[in-house]
């Protein structure tokens, strides 16, 4: 009778055993199921386009002089004329992760002729305003405020396209 109990005492503490196994195994399956789970969910959320921002580039473009250019210094010693460089403005999607101007500066060179100069780069919005203020037409939501208007006789001066008169450098 002895053995018959020891023997059922052994077979209940090895069936605990592979319980308490079994049961830790699960419970560490399920934790790491969680936390991939979590992990796929935020790279999934940094690469899409709500995680996105719509970067502002300002350009000249140095190859386009413009033939009818005209640039004097009369009138209050204020400087008039026309711009002698084509001006453009390029609007970027770069995710989130990307917050150096420069990311943004390297995307517009893939996207367009190097030649461009960039004289200003900054984040414009997040993608989903895009949308809104072209609807709205509000201003609510911009990242950074900047103003509209630039002197583009100091940035072609800046950049070295013409001298301190207006007159183009070859």
């Amino acid at each position: 009778m002895k053995k018959g109990r020891i023997y059922k005492a052994r077979r209940k503490r090895v069936i605990l055993r592979i319980k308490i196994v079994f049961f830790s195994l699960l419970m560490i399956a399920t934790f790491v199921a969680i936390v991939l789970t979590s992990c796929k969910k935020e790279e999934v959320n940094i690469l899409s386009a709500e995680g996105a921002i719509v970067w502002k580039v300002g350009y000249v473009n140095s190859e386009l002089r413009l033939q009818d250019y005209t640039y004097n210094t009369s009138g209050r010693g204020g400087k008039y004329g026309q711009i002698p460089y084509e001006f453009g403005t390029a609007y970027i999607e770069l995710p989130r992760i990307y917050t150096d101007s420069s990311s943004a500066i390297i995307r517009f060179h893939q996207l367009h002729s190097e030649s461009n100069l960039v004289y200003e780069a900054y984040p414009y919005c997040l993608v989903e305003d895009w949308y809104k203020l072209d609807d709205e037409g509000e201003e609510g939501y911009l990242l950074s405020e900047r103003s509209s208007l630039i002197d583009t006789w100091l940035v072609c001066h800046k950049f070295g396209l013409i001298d301190s008169a207006g007159h183009y450098i070859d």
